[in-house]
């Protein structure tokens, strides 16, 4: 005796001592049955499919140790990509900055910002007008503003 419930692509099989496919399996015992391509067809055509021994049968249970396992697997991977987010938001956030402020005009700037890198150089005049100087960096920690004329403003730099 074959009993079947319609659910888009699985059929619950109640398998009875008839069933020469699933003569291993215990009688009367529920198993969900993947039918693949049987899916789309109707009813009687998936009766047939499954009792021409073509249907990939699996255990409830081993589907369900599949799907943990893949649900750990998921897990991990989504941990480990959390983690590489977090470590490149700190490396953002903990990227140093400095602000240099030159108060008294001069064509030559020279900025000693200790950030151990050649950061980006953004000057602005007095008015907050953003000028473009040329920057010469003399190492990982000092570079050399110059500018046309004399010049006073702030050099922010990260």
């Amino acid at each position: 005796m074959i009993e079947i419930k319609e659910n888009q692509t699985f059929l619950n099989i109640d398998i009875g001592s008839s069933c020469d496919v699933l003569a291993n399996i215990e009688e009367k015992k529920k198993i969900d049955v993947i039918i693949g391509d049987a899916a789309k067809m109707d009813v009687q055509k998936a009766v047939n499919y499954i009792a021409s021994g073509k249907a990939e049968l699996t255990p409830l249970a081993t589907r369900a140790e599949s799907a943990a396992q893949s649900a750990e697997s998921y897990a991990n991977s989504a941990k480990d990509s959390a983690e590489e987010a977090l470590s490149a938001a700190q490396s953002i956030i903990s990227d140093k900055t400095f602000i240099f402020e030159q108060a008294v005009a001069s064509d030559e700037w020279t900025i000693t910002h200790n950030l151990k890198k050649h950061p980006s150089v953004t000057v602005v005049d007095t008015a907050d007008n953003v000028i473009w100087p040329v920057v010469q960096y003399i190492d990982d920690n000092s570079c050399v503003v110059r500018f046309n004329a004399a010049t006073k403003g702030k050099a922010y730099l990260n």
